[in-house]
């Protein structure tokens, strides 16, 4: 109980101490609500428990987004406090994307170089397809077997990895991905359904991957993402993200179902929304039926898998006019997650309904387009989040101390 309760002090000190004069932020709605009951979400609370008690095991978070996930702001401010505050645990990065090769902003905690020509796309450019995206929503692709790419933290953040997963399109036309380290520290290579994953014998920070032709026939590589992976107890926060994604962006990506059952993530955390309620065709019904599209194709290979839904923030259109498609996002999310028994989290409400980005902008958390938050802003974000999920935690172990 030490372990736990200091795990809810830290939230509560966080939170406390990141409160911004200015914001009509509504703490008191700060909570994750479950329309549907929290039966089902007591596998997740259980998961949670044997991590604290025990000190083993991984939990797997998935945040899933458009440009808010994308630059990691929010999602690493989460990672953080998870990650921080369980004593012991020391879990590693998880998915990443080289993305200076598609020349799109990357996460702020970690960078890429590449050599050689790529090819690159994502799914939520609206007239161009994107053939072969994965879990990142980006694809890229080389014809030069001598092209290579390397990813490594930065800012001061580490997270060593003992074994690293490629996801790929692995076909007979394909190079084969290797990471370019002496032959000595890889310890194990195995092979899946659209991956490759290699085993080292000590930690590294580090990765620049490379490309073999061990047959003629090979002619190209196209990417999807990796996965930095250890042994070491923790929870994972994964931050899949897309500048500019709506729901159906995702699923128009080829690979993004069967590279989520390689991962089967515990937790995942929807937060899909802000860029379809700026689309013309947006109404309630259609966003309904794609999130069920989605959900029913991921629930079919990680049937487990516990959802979160986050609500828009409020935004404004085109500058200067608040965008009242929120509510219809706020109704179709608390919808969803009566429907799926999943957590809601409303966003839009919290941090102060319709017109409340203005007084964000005025307080330097959001930028001057009301749609997206300045870097403290997102870290906000994931502060109110982390302790919204923390609070809901607690009613959970107050239920089992009443039983015990």
């Amino acid at each position: 109980m030490k372990r736990i309760f200091l795990i809810l002090v830290i939230a509560l000190l966080t939170l406390t101490t990141n409160a911004q004069k200015g914001l009509p932020i509504k703490y008191e709605k700060n909570i994750l609500e479950f329309p549907g009951g929290t039966d089902s979400f007591e596998v997740f609370w259980q998961k949670l428990d044997s991590l604290i008690y025990t000190g083993k095991g991984q939990i797997h978070i998935m945040h899933i987004g458009g440009s808010h996930v994308q630059a990691d702001f929010w999602t690493g401010k989460m990672r953080q406090l998870f990650q921080h505050s369980i004593m012991g645990a020391d879990a590693p990065r998880g998915l990443v994307f080289p993305y200076k090769i598609a020349r799109t902003n990357s996460p702020y905690n970690y960078t890429s170089s590449y050599t050689g020509k790529w090819k690159t796309c994502k799914i939520s450019l609206v007239r161009k397809p994107c053939p072969n995206a994965g879990i990142m929503g980006y694809s890229a692709t080389t014809y030069d077997s001598s092209a290579s790419f390397k990813i490594y933290f930065r800012y001061g953040e580490t997270y060593p990895f003992t074994a690293v997963r490629i996801f790929y399109l692995d076909d007979s036309l394909s190079f084969i991905p290797i990471p370019d380290v002496p032959d000595s520290l890889i310890t194990d290579t195995l092979k899946g359904e659209g991956y490759i994953e290699y085993h080292f014998n000590e930690p590294l920070e580090i990765i620049r991957i490379k490309l073999a032709r061990t047959d003629s026939a090979q002619k190209r590589f196209t990417l999807m993402g990796l996965q930095l992976m250890s042994d070491d107890a923790g929870i994972v926060v994964h931050n899949v993200g897309v500048n500019g994604a709506s729901v159906k962006s995702y699923l128009k990506a080829d690979h993004f179902i069967s590279n989520i059952k390689v991962v089967k993530p515990d937790v995942i955390i929807f937060s899909i929304g802000i860029n379809d309620a700026l689309e013309d065709d947006f109404s309630y019904e259609t966003y309904v039926s794609r999130y069920d599209s989605l959900i029913t194709a991921i629930k079919k290979v990680v049937p487990d898998v516990q959802i979160i839904f986050t609500t828009n923030n409020d935004s404004y259109y085109r500058w200067r006019y608040p965008n009242k498609r929120a509510f219809v996002v706020q109704k179709a999310m608390r919808h969803l997650a009566e429907k799926y028994h999943a957590g809601y989290w409303d966003m839009f409400e919290i941090m102060g309904g319709l017109g409340s980005s203005w007084d964000w902008w005025l307080a330097s958390h959001m930028q001057k387009d009301k749609i997206h938050f300045t870097k403290k802003g997102y870290f906000l974000i994931g502060e109110l989040l982390f302790w919204a999920i923390m609070d809901a935690y607690g009613t959970h172990l107050r239920k089992v101390e009443r039983v015990d």
